[in-house]
């Protein structure tokens, strides 16, 4: 018997910038009549099969699934060229993803992707009744050294002799170590590519020249003038869940409630039954508050 967490349709847009025309996967879990969409965006290095085994217990509680690979990651366009990936080209690809959503829905972003949809729900035409934050800073930390972005730029040009080494380095480092064989097969499918006689991480390395905090941020007081129901997911041994500022910042959030996810770093891997568990709860209760009387 399979648990294969696979999408069940992919949908590639064209996406137009200036002279560049860029093509974009969004991958779909599909639900008869379904009560709602989730609206994905994954971390910077990341991509949409990151929130597979979410989708398929969200699945389970009829509500469909919708996530994209971002320009230079997994089945979207490489440009191989730092400069094209504009904050102008990410605009337009999430704004016409968002136009592939019907009725009611939720947006979840892990880590970069949680910034950018944090930052961006309170000033949509129509509010997602909830907002998960997975990983996901408040506000930006430009007093503190950020080991992540050096480990990224590494990642990005890692070489792997052979897929059965690629997999052990994607199944450590995400911390997947608990899931069956076929579904880890699918994540490594997503996340490694061939190039050659070698494999890489499915992300373009060009992408290594774009990381770096260069803006400061605070989502504090739009999302609280949003009163958008909020749930934000921290690591256990994440340094989001013990930095004092951060602590504070959730805590002007009325709105926003806080789990933590036991045994796990940054940013937490949204594959353990009790952090999938937590979000689709959030998200029936979302609904249910957004029902009119």
């Amino acid at each position: 018997m399979t648990s294969s967490i696979r999408p069940d349709t992919t949908h590639h847009l064209r996406v137009v910038s200036g002279q560049l025309v860029v093509k974009v996967a969004i991958h779909e879990w599909r639900v008869e009549r379904p009560v709602a969409t989730a609206f994905c965006l994954h971390g910077f290095a990341g991509n949409a099969m990151d929130f597979a085994v979410l989708a398929k217990a969200l699945a389970e509680r009829g509500v469909a699934t919708m996530a994209i690979d971002m320009p230079g990651r997994g089945a979207s366009d490489f440009l191989g060229d730092a400069s094209l990936y504009t904050m102008r080209l990410q605009q337009l690809v999430l704004f016409e993803a968002l136009a592939l959503v019907k009725g009611p829905f939720i947006m979840v972003g892990t880590s970069w992707g949680g910034v950018v949809t944090g930052l961006m729900a309170p000033y949509l035409k129509k509010h997602p009744v909830g907002l998960v934050l997975n990983g996901t800073p408040i506000r930006s930390l430009l007093d503190l050294s950020y080991p992540h972005e050096d480990f990224l730029k590494d990642e990005a040009v890692l070489i792997f002799r052979t897929l059965s080494s690629a997999q052990i380095y994607l199944t450590s480092t995400r911390m997947l170590y608990h899931l069956p064989v076929d579904q880890l097969n699918d994540l490594t499918s997503a996340s490694i590519m061939r190039v050659g006689d070698v494999f890489r991480m499915r992300y373009d390395p060009a992408l290594a020249d774009k990381i770096g905090r260069t803006s400061h941020f605070d989502m504090t007081d739009a999302l609280a003038a949003s009163k958008i129901p909020t749930l934000a997911l921290l690591g256990e041994y994440s340094h989001l869940a013990s930095n004092e500022d951060q602590k504070n910042a959730r805590a002007q959030l009325i709105e926003l409630a806080e789990h933590i996810c036991a045994g796990e770093a940054h940013p937490p891997s949204l594959s353990r039954p009790a952090d999938v568990d937590r979000i689709t709860d959030f998200t029936i209760r979302c609904l249910a508050s957004d029902m009119p009387d």
